[in-house]
């Protein structure tokens, strides 16, 4: 069986392709419409990366991180950002200042692919 992976985002146009994508890649997708379902997911399972949104109603990508970043560092470390916005001075100093990769929507799919490998292969983070 495939590593588990997260996928945040309120676009089911943006879900659905890449749930397809990764369970394909051989990974096991559990998906999130939103922030406040991401959260209660990654309390209930031990997600070897976590694809999210950073623009979503109810909870942004940012409130996501910033929640998990303060209660448990080590997922937070397992984020990989997908956005449309990234070039939006708040976010560019908010996703410099996070570290994590961040691909730029339209993902390619490969890049996709790569990118939650790369993630899971590099395993649990420390807490700085």
């Amino acid at each position: 069986m495939g590593e588990p992976v997260l996928l945040i985002d309120d676009d089911d146009a943006v879900r659905a392709p890449f749930r397809r994508a990764l369970e394909q890649a051989g990974f096991v997708v559990e998906t999130a419409a939103n922030g406040r379902e991401g959260l209660a997911a990654t309390a209930e399972q031990g997600f070897k990366a976590i694809v999210c949104d950073l623009k979503m109603p109810s909870l942004s990508g940012l409130g996501v991180y910033a929640v998990l970043h303060e209660l448990f560092p080590a997922v937070a470390a397992r984020i990989i950002f997908v956005t449309a916005f990234r070039h939006d001075p708040h976010l560019q100093q908010f996703l410099v200042s996070t570290g994590r990769p961040v691909l730029d929507k339209p993902v390619e799919i490969a890049d996709l692919v790569r990118a939650v490998r790369k993630v899971v292969e590099q395993g649990p983070k420390q807490p700085a």
